[in-house]
C-alpha cells in the first residue's frame, strides 16, 4: 500500500494563502499607522475657517507600486477634498507672493512619524504571533 500526495498543489495553495495573509497584515498595519499621522496633521494645520482641518483624511485604499505598499494621508482628491481645499492647503504650506509659508505639513509629518511607527509595530507584533 502506498500513499500518493501531490506536493506541488499543496505548495501552490500555501503560497496563495501566504500572499492573502501578507496583504491583510500589511493593510491592517498601514491603516493603524495612518490614524496617528492624520491626527498629527490635523493638529498642525492652520485654523482660519476649520475647512482645512476638516479635509485632512487618510485613504482607505492601499497603493501598491514596485513591491511597496503606501497609504495617502492629507488633503488629496483621492480622499474627497475639493480642488479649492487642495489649493488652499498647498498655499498655506508653501506660501504665495503675498503670504509667507507655514510648512505645517512638514511639522505634522515630523510629529506624527514616531507614533505612526509605534502603532504599526504594535499591529505587526499582534498579527505575527
Amino acid at each position: 500500500m502506498t500513499l500518493e500526495f501531490n506536493m506541488l498543489e499543496l505548495t501552490k495553495k500555501l503560497s496563495e494563502l501566504d500572499k492573502k495573509v501578507s496583504k491583510s497584515i500589511t493593510k491592517k498595519a498601514l491603516l493603524a499607522g495612518a490614524e496617528p499621522m492624520e491626527k498629527s496633521l490635523i493638529g498642525s494645520a492652520p485654523e482660519n475657517t476649520g475647512e482645512l482641518k476638516g479635509n485632512i483624511k487618510s485613504s482607505k485604499k492601499i497603493n501598491k507600486k514596485k513591491g511597496r505598499s503606501t497609504i495617502d494621508v492629507g488633503v488629496t482628491g483621492k480622499n474627497g477634498a475639493s480642488r479649492e481645499a487642495i489649493e488652499r492647503a498647498y498655499y498655506n504650506h508653501y506660501g504665495a507672493r503675498s503670504k509667507a509659508p507655514t510648512y505645517w505639513m512638514d511639522d505634522g509629518f515630523d510629529r506624527g512619524i514616531e507614533p505612526a511607527k509605534k502603532k504599526m509595530i504594535e499591529v505587526l507584533k499582534k498579527e505575527l504571533k
